[in-house]
């Protein structure tokens, strides 16, 4: 198993048509960070329930791999993979809480907008 790179930048890119999420910097070859319409994705909270496992925050990755007290620079995108028919999970840390704060906010104005206009066509 090969190591995460350390640093990732998420991209919002147009197509004319839809707004994607693009991972740069991410393995090629790993599924969860393929470039996905914004319409598939959903964030929340690494303090948030754990759908999956109700009495626990996050995911098991970041119970894992995260000092408790970094929980609150950290969030999950959940991710609809829509060919394979499964959910997928990508587990982010940023560098502090106020920066995570921005993301989660902006991530889900810009969910929620993607999802508005779809609505639309």
């Amino acid at each position: 198993a090969s190591l995460p790179p350390s640093k990732i930048t998420i991209v919002m890119r147009s197509t004319g048509r839809t707004e994607e999420l693009v991972f740069e910097g991410a393995d090629p070859a790993d599924q969860e960070c393929s470039t996905r319409p914004l319409t598939n994705f959903k964030i929340r909270r690494a303090t948030d329930p754990d759908p999956d496992v109700k009495h626990f925050a996050g995911t098991k990755v970041l119970r894992d791999n995260i000092d408790p007290r970094d929980a609150m620079k950290a969030f999950i995108f959940e991710v609809k993979d829509t060919t394979a028919g499964v959910k997928l999970n990508i587990n982010v840390q940023a560098e502090s809480e106020n920066d995570a704060e921005k993301m989660i906010i902006g991530f889900r104005l810009l969910f929620a907008e993607a999802k508005k206009a779809q609505g639309r066509e």
